[in-house]
């Protein structure tokens, strides 16, 4: 319920329990120019216990356990926070002003690019294929809801995981945000090995693409990539909307990899998400022809439904996909 106002934001009240691992909140204190202070939410951690109402990153902490932290200095509000048992009771009002979108779905998605970083959903590009009513959209905004439920703190895969389950209208709660250096993404370049492969492994899920494995010899010529990273771009094009057989086949077709990459990380063993939709491939498999052609040659071709194919505990490879990459390579063996 709102318990006052402060500046023309209503005051909630909101709960927070102490876990093994703390309150799980980023905090910050800062001082405008009057010399007033004002301890905010910097991040809710996935970590959090928050009941009784929602808590945002931005928030402003007014009240815990009935005292007024106004008037506390960093380290004092923090020593506080300390010795308030299992338990913070607290006033919290919006510390900016939030505004009201609603994206459409169309033909061709919803025309947003999204990434997250620290916990923070944001904007990163609107296209022109995107249609909005209520307020203005801007590129850095951060997303705090979406048709009712707080996304804040929710991983990168869960979050795409669960736009995907929306309908065809977005209604967002979005605020002013700023995209960092992490949320523009970091660009490296792989090359082609002698053997003609890449030979990194990409895992989609839940539409996400991410590099699953890095192996010995990868040639990163610049950057780095490492487990977990999210797939933006390759070569200057956005393959975020591609599937995962349509990626594949895009980059076989590059001599070179320069991709955008944010950091991600993989989902836990037996998470398939909210729609099941969880596929890894060996793609240094599909993009080194000379290993297949060798194997081809050297080993019986067989293709038995009964085959499987664990290379990790969230990898798993379909007959069906590994069986029309055998059969190519047979019929360019016997030409």
């Amino acid at each position: 319920g709102d318990d006052g106002d402060d500046g023309g934001h209503c005051r909630r009240a909101v709960s927070v329990h102490r876990t093994s691992k703390g309150f799980g909140l980023q905090l910050e204190t800062v001082t405008d120019e009057e010399g007033a202070l004002s301890h905010n939410v910097v991040s809710v951690l996935d970590t959090a216990d928050v009941r009784g109402g929602v808590l945002h990153a931005h928030d402003v902490i007014h009240v815990v356990n009935g005292t007024d932290v106004s008037s506390l200095t960093h380290e004092d509000f923090l020593v506080f926070l300390g010795s308030q048992g299992n338990t913070l009771e607290m006033e919290v009002s919006d510390g900016d002003a939030k505004r009201r979108v609603h994206v459409h779905r169309t033909e061709h998605g919803f025309g947003l690019q999204l990434c997250t970083t620290t916990g923070s959903h944001q904007v990163l590009e609107v296209t022109s294929d995107a249609q909005l009513s209520g307020d203005e959209l801007r590129v850095g905004d951060e997303i705090v809801e979406v048709n009712d439920f707080d996304v804040s703190g929710m991983a990168h895969n869960d979050f795409m995981s669960f736009l995907s389950t929306q309908g065809d209208e977005l209604r967002m709660v979005v605020r002013d945000g700023e995209l960092s250096a992490d949320a523009l993404g970091r660009k490296c370049v792989v090359n082609r090995k002698a053997t003609g492969g890449f030979g990194l492994q990409v895992c989609t899920y839940g539409g996400v693409h991410q590099v699953s494995e890095v192996p010995e010899g990868v040639q990163v010529s610049s950057g780095a990539v490492n487990v977990g990273d999210v797939i933006e771009k390759v070569n200057g094009e956005d393959v975020s909307k591609l599937s995962h057989e349509d990626l594949l086949v895009f980059l076989g077709k590059q001599t070179e990899l320069e991709m955008t990459l944010s950091d991600g990380t993989l989902p836990e063993e037996g998470d398939d998400g909210d729609d099941g939709d969880s596929e890894c491939d060996l793609t240094v498999i599909m993009l080194s022809l000379h290993f297949l052609l060798c194997c081809v040659l050297f080993t019986p071709l067989t293709c038995s439904p009964s085959i499987t194919f664990d290379l990790s505990p969230s990898t798993f490879y379909s007959q069906s996909f590994l069986s029309s990459c055998c059969c190519c390579c047979f019929r360019c063996c016997c030409r």
